[in-house]
């Protein structure tokens, strides 16, 4: 059995509520809406050539593809929104006992990760690395009880997995895409219920074979038109990050070529369901 629920340490607390307060997503000329729990998602590709880059980039700073991945959202949504320093709640592997262990489910709670945009690419990827390994201590924190303490906005709490409203998912590193039993094969397949609890939530649904992103968002606060461009915007991120040196400063990021181009390209990002 899992022990009692961790209790968020009043220090880290105070840390993430200063955080988690004033991020807006959408133009300030557009009305913020009550939030309603409706949503919608989109499902863009990021191609082979570009995966390979952030694998190898990965491989470089010495952390896992998703922390590039993780870092490319939060710089995209920290541009956008005009942070420097913001949180992200990030999905962390959740399985105490030894018989989830071996249970093929996406086992996990969502831990706000306080991602700080500073630093050259390589600095940059390994704070979020770390930010990552110090959310993750606390995992087993009760969840009302941690986003209360954070400061989960009141027309999400206590339903709201977690205060940042902003959330990403590497739920490839929590699925395998098929499995086998005896003679027959399950292959997984990700729906959409209609509903979210994020603003924005980016969750990596396949890497190793065509790599497939949902982009799930609110209705309430982002128009599918807006949803892609901050889709774009990820992908203009991640293409910086992997195509620049490991000294650039990431204030200078979004101003490479490679940057620009990917963002002028304006590619179609919705793809249907393998």
């Amino acid at each position: 059995m899992p022990g009692p629920a961790r209790v968020l340490p009043a220090g880290r607390a105070e840390r993430l509520r200063s955080l988690a307060a004033g991020l807006d997503l959408a133009p300030a000329a557009r009305p913020v809406a009550a939030f309603d729990f409706r949503g919608e998602r989109l499902l863009f590709g990021l191609g082979t050539r570009l995966r390979d880059a952030a694998d190898a980039t990965a491989r470089r700073a010495g952390v896992p593809h998703s922390t590039v991945l993780l870092a490319a959202w939060a710089l995209a949504v920290g541009r956008r929104a005009g942070r420097e320093r913001l949180l992200v709640g990030t999905e962390m592997p959740r399985r105490p006992t030894a018989e989830l262990l071996r249970t093929a489910v996406p086992c996990a709670a969502t831990v706000p990760v306080a991602c700080e945009l500073e630093g050259g690419v390589d600095y940059f990827l390994r704070g979020i690395a770390c930010a990552f390994s110090e959310a993750l201590q606390y995992a087993d924190a009760d969840d009302p009880d941690a986003a209360r303490a954070v400061g989960a906005p009141a027309d999400r709490f206590p339903f709201r997995p977690a205060a940042p409203q902003v959330t990403f998912a590497a739920r490839d590193e929590l699925l395998p895409e098929s499995l086998r039993a005896g003679g027959l094969t399950a292959r997984f397949h990700h729906g959409h219920p209609g509903a979210v609890t994020a603003d924005a939530a980016l969750t990596v649904l396949r890497w190793r074979e065509q790599p497939l992103l949902s982009l799930e968002f609110a209705c309430a606060r982002l128009t599918r038109a807006q949803a892609a461009q901050l889709a774009r915007a990820l992908r203009a991120a991640l293409t910086a990050l992997v195509t620049s040196s490991p000294h650039t400063p990431v204030d200078d990021l979004l101003e490479t070529p490679a940057a620009r181009d990917e963002a002028a390209a304006a590619r179609p990002l919705a793809v249907p369901l393998p």
